[in-house]
């Protein structure tokens, strides 16, 4: 993510020297930043052998200072999808003899998603105009599994391409499956979350939906 602020910092002072600096700001301010963060820092720190609140609080502190950085460039609109059952994917299930969800990641999952709550609660204090709507994604991915019928899926525990080599085949009906591989979702998945985090209730999105924050002024 810091390549991508550093682009989006050349962007934005190419926006300042066309529009001016008022123009750009009141653009900027009412631009929507869309965040999918932490899977993929919790999975390469979880076999460090360090504590889990302090692998959480390591990638707090680096996402707290990307958020500011944003902020100060003009930001105020912040979107943020948090980590689902990180435990539950077909990849991490097969690290488990019984093939069930790997709890261990599931609770360091867990613990991400309420610190990044409380960070997002602590900006919107302390920095004026800052806005956000956070998608619980944890809670998405629970209800999802529990009851994944409801949501039109028939398979949530096996991907639908595996191993997803040139060759391989994958299954027949993706728009059924939750998970397109090892570790990363199906279209049909996606837009579910999508849904769910733009017009979905409080329990899905927090503590304003997408949606709302959107149309915000």
């Amino acid at each position: 993510m810091s390549a991508q602020i550093r682009d989006f910092e050349r962007v934005a002072a190419e926006l300042r020297a066309r529009m001016g600096n008022q123009s750009a700001s009141a653009f900027l301010a009412e631009s929507l930043f869309f965040f999918r963060v932490g899977s993929n820092d919790l999975f390469l720190q979880s076999s460090s052998g360090r504590p889990k609140d302090q692998i959480v609080a390591t990638v707090i502190s680096k996402f707290r200072d990307q958020l500011k950085t944003l902020y100060d460039l003009g930001a105020r609109k912040f979107a943020v999808i948090g980590t689902g059952l990180i435990g539950c994917t077909p990849a991490r299930r097969s690290s488990t003899p019984s093939g069930d969800c790997n709890q261990d990641l599931n609770d360091l999952s867990l613990r991400f998603k309420t610190a990044t709550k409380a960070l997002l609660e602590e900006l919107s204090i302390s920095s004026q105009g800052f806005k956000y709507s956070f998608g619980d994604l944890y809670e998405i991915t629970a209800r999802v599994f529990s009851n994944p019928v409801a949501f039109g899926f028939t398979e949530v525990k096996a991907a639908c391409c595996s191993p997803c080599t040139a060759n391989s085949t994958s299954c027949r009906d993706r728009g059924r499956y939750f998970f397109w591989d090892g570790v990363h979702s199906t279209q049909a998945a996606y837009k579910v979350t999508v849904e769910m985090s733009f017009r979905g209730t409080p329990l899905f999105a927090s503590p304003i939906n997408m949606e709302t924050l959107v149309n915000s002024t």
